[in-house]
């Protein structure tokens, strides 16, 4: 699981979060729905970079939205500079910025070099 605090980054430090896995797995955001309005929800789903097909589901009455999506596996995580930008990130819980929960099948970090 990542949480993250979003609302106290600004856009362009949330542009560089990268989150990589090397297994499939599916990943769950809840977000602000105010973060459709300020862009941080399309910055946020990018980081995600191996997503395909976010699936949105809004709660009535609820102040945010849940996004899902099923993560493709890369055979290879060998770009040393987007694999620190995700060691970085994982390893540091008080830059929090929303709250993000990676259902991983394998190792708990669910990354593998």
């Amino acid at each position: 699981m990542v949480i993250r605090h979003a609302d106290f980054q600004s856009i362009e430090q949330l542009r560089r979060d990268v989150f990589k896995t090397s297994v499939p797995l599916r990943v769950l955001l809840l977000l602000p729905r105010h973060f459709e309005q300020d862009g941080k929800g399309t910055v946020i789903r990018s980081s995600f970079v191996q997503a395909r097909d976010w699936q949105k589901l809004e709660i009535p009455g609820c102040d945010y939205i849940r996004w899902a999506a099923q993560l493709e596996a890369l055979s290879s995580l060998s770009d040393p500079e987007r694999d620190h930008k995700r060691d970085s990130a994982a390893e540091i819980p008080s830059a929090m910025r929303d709250l993000t929960s990676l259902q991983r099948s394998e190792n708990p970090t669910g990354y593998r070099k």
